[in-house]
């Protein structure tokens, strides 16, 4: 899967009119097709877009309340039968590399406690173990590579988090990131926001500047959008 551009209207027109004479063959970039061939009229379903939401909060730790974050934004979803998501909690390193392919997201939600370079994954025991963001980038790196249906976000929902993310975003369309130290409340207003957005088929930086304005003045300047430097103005749809 890819992020559309904005199209003018004239380009728009054309596309629309292609859809017509050509036969489609795939729906890999639309999202309803119309097809013609016995005079019948079919509206294909665009495949649902996948988040997978993962979540560690390591003993020893502040408590993060994820539980409930995972059920306030899978209630935003659903709303939308277009989205698809899957959480998944007290993540392991390996637990990660397992979610990420055994799931096939289309965007990536980690959510969890952060310093600067690193996220708190959890051990076998359920203790703290950090994970360089670096690292977190070579994955999606490896998994982007040579696939079609790709990842094409990642949300970082963790404290400091900014470091290392640029890289990510070299790989992926687009990656939000914290600057800073963010309040659970915060961090939890925005991503709804994020999310309220997305599924009204706004762009990723409308729907992010939009997610700004859902929490207080002196934390606004923490999440940051790090688009690829290939695409200005991004689409989920």
């Amino acid at each position: 899967m890819s992020l559309k551009r904005e199209n003018n209207e004239e380009d728009w027109n054309n596309e629309e009119e292609d859809s017509f004479e050509n036969e489609i063959t795939s729906i890999e970039d639309v999202e309803f097709v119309i097809k013609g061939d016995d005079d019948k009229i079919k509206l294909i379903e665009y495949p649902p877009r996948k988040i997978l939401f993962i979540a560690s909060n390591p003993k020893d730790l502040d408590d993060l309340d994820q539980k409930n974050e995972s059920k306030a934004i899978e209630y935003v979803f659903l709303k939308e039968p277009g989205f698809k998501f899957t959480p998944r909690f007290n993540i392991s390193r390996h637990e990660l590399l397992k979610y990420l392919y055994g799931n096939e997201p289309h965007i990536l939600h980690f959510s969890g406690h952060g310093e600067e370079g690193f996220v708190s994954l959890e051990n076998s025991e359920g203790m703290p173990d950090s994970f360089q963001i670096k690292k977190f980038g070579d994955l999606i790196k490896a998994y982007n590579r040579n696939r079609k249906d790709r990842l094409v976000g990642v949300i970082i929902s963790s404290c400091f988090s900014i470091s290392e993310a640029e890289k990510i975003s070299e790989n992926v369309d687009f990656v939000i990131a914290m600057s800073g130290d963010i309040s659970v409340k915060a961090a939890n207003d925005f991503i709804l926001g994020f999310y309220e957005m997305l599924i009204t088929k706004h762009s990723i930086s409308d729907a992010y500047e939009s997610a700004l304005s859902m929490i207080d003045e002196e934390e606004e300047e923490i999440p940051k959008l790090l688009p690829n430097k290939d695409f200005k103005r991004i689409y989920l749809f």
